[in-house]
Formats: structure tokens, sequence, C-alpha cells
């Protein structure tokens, strides 16, 4: 495989950060920490869950969940060039079903917790509050199809009340650098931890769930600039 992209602007200001990088765990290992980082939110009931309304119809909701990820893993997720936009990088069909694999872990370590009490907080398309409600994880795990569903980092945190908390996440340090002169920003969060953020796909009351952006369009945009 060529290279994807290198870290060179990570070893003067922070040699650590570039060693655990370059020895990020393959993408299997990564996918088995961050099952185990939703399993713990989701013992600690420190998960949050949300509905959100699609653009097309108010009725159709997607699941949310978010949680959290130790800052080094959280790093390896989006930097290293075995986590998530790698798969990206390699190619558009390779991160479509590499998303469709984290998915499906994910939606099975939910499925252990799918009669858990929870507070469910619903959302307008543009991610205001609307009201909360007291559900089942399984209300919100049903939405998350393996080819629909998708996974970024989380800046609109849900608040234990519903409020929506911004959260800071840089994207001023070192730079992902490629041979062909690309480079991308690298994610990092300004806390101990950062969070991950988890959306199924719509669902109508009759007809297929889907996404009002073509998960197709948004491997492209991965894969030329790092972005979802």
């Amino acid at each position: 495989m060529s290279i994807l992209w290198t870290l060179s602007e990570f070893d003067a200001p922070d040699p650590e950060r570039a060693k655990h990088l370059r020895q990020a765990p393959p993408w299997q290992g990564l996918v088995g920490s961050v099952r185990n980082a939703l399993r713990v939110a989701l013992e600690s009931s420190s998960a949050r869950f949300g509905l959100d309304e699609s653009g097309r119809d108010s009725n159709d909701l997607r699941g949310v969940v978010q949680f959290q990820l130790e800052k080094s893993l959280f790093d390896w997720f989006f930097n290293a060039t075995t986590g998530y936009r790698a798969q990206f990088r390699i190619g558009r069909a390779n991160g479509l079903a590499m998303n469709a694999h984290l998915i499906c872990e994910l939606a099975s370590e939910l499925a252990h917790f799918a009669d858990a009490d929870i507070a469910l907080h619903r959302y307008t398309s543009e991610f205001a509050y609307k009201e909360s409600t007291q559900d089942k994880v399984c209300r919100v795990a049903t939405t998350l199809d393996p080819r629909l569903s998708k996974v970024w980092v989380c800046e609109k945190l849900i608040g234990r009340t519903g409020q929506i908390e911004q959260l800071f996440v840089s994207r001023t340090g070192p730079k992902l650098n490629m041979p062909e002169t690309v480079s991308w920003s690298s994610l990092y969060p300004e806390d101990a931890y950062g969070w991950l953020e988890v959306k199924g796909a719509f669902v109508p009351s009759t007809g297929r769930p889907y996404q009002l952006k073509s998960p197709k369009a948004r491997a492209a945009t991965l894969q030329d600039r790092g972005s979802a």
C-alpha cells in the first residue's frame, strides 16, 4: 500500500503523540477499542441519546448516540493511518465497507443494552432542542442501518437536560501531509476526552430508511478532503 500520509509535523511539538500515532493498532483493533469505549459509556450511563428530524419530513427520525473516547484513542481514530479517515483515503468503497463494519460492531454493543432506560432528547433538523422523554436504547439502535449510518467527531454535545453544549475540537495543530502535497487538518480534543457521534438513518412510517446526503457523496468528500 502506498503511504497515506506522513506524521513529520508531529515530531517536534509532541514526539510522544507522534510515536503513539505511528504505533496505532490496525483497524480491527481500533474497532474493538471503540466498541469497548461505548460499552464503558453504556455501563456508566455517560452515553447521550437523541433523535433528530429529517429536513424532508419532521416525522422521519434518526437515532444519535454520543460517547467519549480517551484522547489517545480519539487521536488514533481520526489521525492514524489505520484510523477512520484512513479507510476512506484508501478508497471510497473501502471506507464505506469499514464504516458499515464499525456500525455493525457498535449496533451489536447497543443490542446488549437494548432494554436499558435512557433519557431521549428530540431535535429539529438544525439540531435545535425540542423535548425530552424516557425511552429504551433500542429506540435509537434500530435506526443504525450499516449502509446508511455514519460516524464523526461530535462538536454539538447532547447535554444532560437535552440542551446542546458546544465542544471545541482543534484543527490548527500538526497537519497530515500526503505525498501529492495535499494536507489534512488533524483533529484533537481540547479536554482529556473527545466525543464520537453516531447517526443512524432517517426512518419514515412507510418506505425505506434514508439519508439526506448520499453515503457515496460523503465517502468522496472524506477521501478527497478528510472531512464529512
